[in-house]
């Protein structure tokens, strides 16, 4: 887990109150430009925020983890309104290109 938060730039990374709802999942950002949202239980049917709210849809590099073996699960390109499947002890970093 600490390789994966310092994989971004945690230090100016935010709680992100729009995706944090403290049991399931946690959620920190800096500005639109980048995510780290932590899921603890598998969420069928949720999603997350994030990206602008003008219309705009910047594109992120996304990579999912597997948070206790810090295996790449998933590792892509994705624009703005990607749905993303929450599954336990995931994490999921966005980052805008």
């Amino acid at each position: 887990m600490k390789q994966i938060i310092e994989s971004c730039s945690y230090q100016q990374l935010e709680r992100d109150l729009r995706n944090t709802e403290g049991h399931h999942y946690f959620g920190l950002h800096r500005g639109i430009d980048e995510y780290l949202l932590f899921c603890r239980y598998d969420m069928p049917g949720m999603n997350f925020w994030y990206g602008p709210f003008d219309g705009k849809e910047p594109e992120y590099e996304a990579i999912v983890y597997e948070v206790w073996n810090r295996e790449v699960l998933e590792k892509k390109t994705i624009k703005k309104g990607y749905l993303f499947q929450l599954r336990e002890w995931t994490v999921i970093h966005l980052k805008k290109i």
